[in-house]
């Protein structure tokens, strides 16, 4: 394989490595997302602080018994109670409307998994980049341009 590179016009454009820019790109990639962990785990508190605060008030709501309160976890959870479903249905509210009004109870946990996510999409990236430098590695080897002395 490496001939036909070599008598070839792109010779000058075949991708060439050493170990030393190998290992310098590894370690640049893990540095990177290593910086982006900690700058989402500076938020952390922040979501967890939002997520016992909305669960405190959904409590105090249903011990309380409060009209108001009682209505707001209507709305909350509605979609989830037999009871909830017949007083959509008799209001005549579609099923869209539904969706939409049961979303809010998603609105007071939606920081704390945005978070989980955020740090998920984080190691997923970082292994899709480090799955390209080891295979553009691997194709240096084949082509026989990777350099394992220097």
């Amino acid at each position: 394989m490496r001939e036909i590179y070599e008598n070839s016009a792109e010779y000058r454009e075949v991708p060439q490595m050493t170990r030393s820019e190998y290992v310098d790109e590894y370690g640049e990639i893990i540095d990177y997302y290593q910086k982006q962990r900690e700058e989402e785990k500076k938020f952390l508190p922040l979501h967890i602080v939002v997520a016992v605060l909305s669960i405190g008030v959904i409590l105090y709501c249903i011990f309380t018994k409060s009209i108001v309160g009682m209505f707001v976890l209507l709305l909350l959870f509605a979609p989830f109670t037999h009871k909830s479903q017949r007083f959509y249905r008799r209001y005549g509210l579609s099923i869209k409307e539904r969706i939409k009004i049961s979303s809010l109870s998603f609105f007071f946990l939606f920081p704390l998994g945005s978070y989980f996510a955020r740090i998920k999409q984080l190691d997923i990236a970082e292994q899709k980049q480090i799955q390209d430098l080891e295979d553009r590695k691997k194709l240096c080897i084949e082509i026989g341009t990777y350099n394992a002395e220097e």
